[in-house]
């Protein structure tokens, strides 16, 4: 099945509302993380207006994926041992984590369709370093 910009935008009873926001804030997500894995400025998250058709929104999710497995690509085993110190200040959160984990988070962490709990459990994942990313961001 393939959604027409109508349905792409449509407000849900789900998650972030939409689909385009849930495409839109996994892109805006991703592309911050590899910001901070970079040291650059951190920029402002997408406006969803911004990505109001499905192409406008795949033009852009190409790109980023292009930049973030240029990024990846040229990783050295050192560098992904490397420690990133990172912060949300909004959050009052000042911390650091591998790039390694970092990258690893940003690889597979279940949207944001997910309820809270199942994703900051206290599950074994939970006692993970990475995990507290998600905590700090879901």
């Amino acid at each position: 099945m393939k959604l027409n910009d109508a349905q792409f935008t449509e407000e849900l009873d789900y998650s972030r509302g939409s689909t385009r926001n849930l495409v839109v804030h996994m892109m805006s997500a991703t592309r911050r993380w590899i910001i901070r894995l970079n040291g650059g400025e951190m920029v402002p998250h997408f406006a969803l207006e911004d990505f109001s058709t499905l192409a406008a929104t795949k033009d852009k999710w190409d790109e980023l994926r292009a930049e973030a497995l240029d990024y990846v690509n040229a990783l050295s085993e050192a560098d992904l041992d490397g420690i990133v110190r990172w912060q949300l200040p909004d959050r009052g959160m000042d911390t650091e984590n591998t790039r390694w984990e970092i990258l690893l988070h940003v690889a597979i962490t279940p949207p944001t369709t997910a309820p809270r709990s199942w994703r900051c459990s206290t599950s074994t994942l939970a006692s993970r370093p990475w995990n507290r990313i998600c905590c700090s961001i879901c």
